[in-house]
């Protein structure tokens, strides 16, 4: 088994509730509640983590003029 949602076939590639409850639902064929899931998640000691939100609208030669230009003369 993956350790990405996305090499399973799910939308995104960050594991919720959700995704562990449809995965189990898959897998063993057992429905459980999210509560239910996020209750076993904690029991065997994981714990929620932040989304990673980054800028859409990033500019790609900026952000490329600040690793080539930027940044190394000011790590000099």
């Amino acid at each position: 088994m993956g350790a990405n949602p996305r090499q399973l076939q799910f939308e995104f590639s960050l594991w919720t509730r959700d995704i562990v409850r449809e995965l189990i639902r898959r897998e063993f064929e057992v429905a459980l509640s999210a509560v239910s899931v996020g209750r076993l998640l904690r029991t065997i000691g994981l714990s929620p983590q932040r989304l990673l939100f980054r800028a859409y609208q990033q500019d790609p030669e900026a952000v490329e003029r600040w690793k080539t230009q930027d940044y190394p003369a000011i790590r000099a």
